[in-house]
């Protein structure tokens, strides 16, 4: 498998729920920009960044980036499940 296949796997093992945005578009836009923001920093995976929402900013004390992310996805979706009013988060995510 190419480098740029093996970065592209990690970025979906890393982030599982992007699996669950149903539009194949945006989950393929999805990868494409966490692999062109790796390709273009110093890191190699999304668990090495930081786990904060701005870098240096409210850091999480422990786990990683993609915990943060991960959290964060949760709270959308769960948003989204309890309230109508998340067509938005509805369209983007399977139920």
């Amino acid at each position: 498998m190419s480098e740029k296949g093996n970065l592209r796997e990690r970025i979906a093992e890393e982030l599982p729920e992007v699996s669950q945005i149903k539009d194949e578009v945006l989950r393929r836009q999805v990868i494409d920009a966490w692999e062109l923001a790796l390709q273009r920093s110093s890191f190699s995976s999304i668990r090495e960044i930081q786990p904060a929402g701005n870098p240096n900013s409210m850091v999480l004390t422990r786990g990683d980036q993609t915990d943060h992310i991960r959290g964060v996805t949760r709270l959308a979706t769960n948003a989204r499940a309890m309230s109508g009013s998340f067509a938005f988060f509805r369209s983007l995510v399977a139920s």
